[in-house]
């Protein structure tokens, strides 16, 4: 006998999510906020506190850096001062962009308030989409979860209102019911036996012909509309309530009773699971991430206060995910050859970016082959990569030269990560084999990934580029507050409700007091002379270690979803199999 009861499915979101009055209050008053920032900015010795600037601020990345670059050119600097030993690390594509307006910084305070808008937006747009595009899979969840054990399930899913499907019945469910002409009876062989684990009284049940026929046709009817959940909580109940009524049949065993009583068991979870309001709605979801980046206190300080133009990088990384959900191959690869001259990283060291890319423009355009999908990518990566150079051979004779010269390795200055200390406190014979271990580390992950987790493109891309942010030269609290928004955008309820929340909470509480202390020796060591760089980099490396147990507790999530799956489907296989074969003996 199989599972009878209808089958809840994700309903699409809306075309057009109504935003409560509440949240477009919140974000008119950040705005409001942001903008008195950018008109009357806060007084330097506050800006200018060490400890902030070196925790927000990546210098590569800043107004400041840009106007001594521009200074220097001005002045007909070549991009080396060998005596000195000055080297740019300003990005040639933001000298360029910013070059005519550097002296103006309110305009330049509100095209970077512009941009984080467009990162708020971009975010609540990506979500939107990828769960439309992935309500295929999503379907293949709830039809693989109707016949998956109750230990693999899913069970936190209550928690963004998505109800488990009724949990399935034991292997010998027909030799737990005697069927009659009009009732069916189940009596006790003996008196002794318990049904209910632990119950010392005993269990009768009634079970109706009708019922069951009722049952087997409700079986073939797959309801998709909202009103599924309520339909399988009723029927959870009732059918929680007509094994209550139960009494073991003749000639039934102890291992039979033992199932009878783990099915009444799974029944009476999914039926309590009926009666938890969701704690975040999963249609809530993209709302939620987008006010996460935009009323981030971080992001607040990093581009209206301390012109910061490391968002721009991160809008570059949002417009290649949009572009390639929509499956728009040129601009999702312009986006990422952007997002080399825009922000500090090598030209080749987000070449891995390009394998989920390939994988979610496949999932908008499924009749095209991936192996074509790919070439293309790599194709137009190439092509915009030129095209920037040439222009910005042509707008500067020296910008190519430094472009070259940015991206040779540079003094890193003490930051929240950890590659500063191998930087200045190694041995200089020892500096090479460090920056080589650091650089091509991050590009390891990509295939592994790909192999394992090809149905899971937006999970891969989150987990890529939480590793590019944790092994870059400068991480800052702006880097790392984006990576909550970033786990919500690119995974699923599913894969979330999986994540161990005890793991999640140790993680989360411990971040504040490393920051905290890194802070407070970073203050200790610089000012007052008093401390010491080691103990910097241990919080640093602690730092580190809780963010990176929380990608691990993301990446295993995704793999758990992955398993328990590919499990169910092995299972349903092999007793289709055996199904067939004993029809066959027959």
């Amino acid at each position: 006998m199989t599972d009878n009861s209808p089958s809840p499915s994700l309903s699409p979101p809306p075309a057009h999510p109504i935003i409560s009055t509440s949240t477009k209050g919140v974000v008119v008053l950040v705005t409001i906020l942001r903008i008195l920032l950018i008109l009357n900015p806060l007084p330097s010795w506050i800006t200018h506190i060490g400890p902030i600037e070196m925790s927000i601020l990546d210098p590569r990345l800043s107004i400041q850096n840009l106007r001594e670059t521009q200074f220097l050119l001005d002045m007909g600097w070549d991009g080396n001062d060998g005596n000195q030993g000055f080297k740019s690390t300003s990005q040639p594509l933001l000298l360029l962009l910013f070059g005519p307006i550097l002296h103006n910084d309110t305009l330049i305070g509100l095209i970077l308030l512009l941009v984080d808008v467009l990162i708020a937006v971009a975010i609540y747009s990506i979500s939107q989409r990828w769960i439309i595009l992935n309500r295929s899979m999503e379907d293949r969840d709830v039809r693989l979860e109707k016949s998956m054990d109750d230990t693999i399930r899913p069970v936190f899913l209550w928690v963004f209102g998505i109800t488990l499907p009724p949990a399935p019945p034991p292997p010998s469910w027909s030799q737990l019911l005697v069927v009659e002409e009009e009732v069916i009876k189940i009596s006790e062989t003996d008196g002794n036996d318990e049904i209910g684990g632990g119950t010392e009284n005993e269990t009768d049940v009634a079970v109706s012909k009708d019922n069951v026929d009722a049952t087997t046709a409700a079986d073939e009817k797959d309801s998709v509309d909202n009103n599924a959940v309520d339909k399988e909580a009723n029927s959870d109940s009732e059918a929680t309530t007509t094994v209550k009524n139960a009494q073991p049949a003749n000639g039934t065993t102890n291992d039979t009773n033992v199932k009878l009583s783990e099915y009444l068991k799974s029944l009476n979870a999914r039926q309590s699971q009926h009666h938890r309001n969701a704690i975040i709605h999963y249609s809530s979801l993209p709302i939620c991430a987008s006010m996460l980046y935009y009323c981030n206190p971080v992001s607040i300080l990093a581009s209206s206060s301390l012109g910061s133009l490391a968002n721009i990088g991160v809008m570059c990384y949002l417009t290649c995910l949009w572009s390639a959900i929509h499956g728009q191959v040129p601009l999702t690869m312009f986006a990422l050859a952007s997002s080399v001259f825009t922000s500090a990283t090598d030209w080749w060291n987000c070449l891995d970016l390009i394998i989920p890319l390939v994988l979610l423009i496949n999932v908008h355009s499924r009749s095209s082959s991936l192996t074509r999908t790919s070439v293309m990518c790599v194709v137009f990566y190439g092509v915009w990569v030129v095209a920037l150079l040439a222009i910005l051979q042509i707008a500067d004779e020296t910008s190519t030269f430094q472009l070259f010269r940015s991206q040779s390795p540079q003094p890193i200055l003490p930051n929240m990560g950890i590659r500063w200390y191998f930087d200045q406190q190694m041995f200089v014979q020892y500096k090479a084999f460090f920056d080589a271990i650091f650089n091509v580390l991050p590009l390891c992950f990509g295939v592994p990934l790909a192999v394992r987790l090809w149905r899971y493109p937006m999970e891969m891309a989150t987990i890529l580029y939480i590793v590019h942010v944790l092994y870059s030269p400068t991480v800052t609290l702006y880097n790392t507050s984006a990576i909550f928004p970033s786990l919500i955008l690119g995974s699923s309820p599913r894969t979330l409700a999986r994540a161990r929340c005890t793991s999640l909470l140790v993680c989360i509480v411990s971040l504040p007091m490393t920051i905290i202390l890194i802070l407070l020796n970073y203050w200790m060591w610089m000012s007052t002379n008093a401390g010491n760089p080691n103990y910097m980099w241990f919080q640093c490396l602690a730092y580190m270690v809780f963010w990176s147990l929380i990608m691990q507790e993301f990446l295993m999530a995704v793999m758990k979803r992955d398993k328990a799956l590919r499990m169910t489907e092995k299972l349903m296989a092999q007793a289709a199999e055996a199904d067939g074969e004993s029809t066959i003996e027959k």
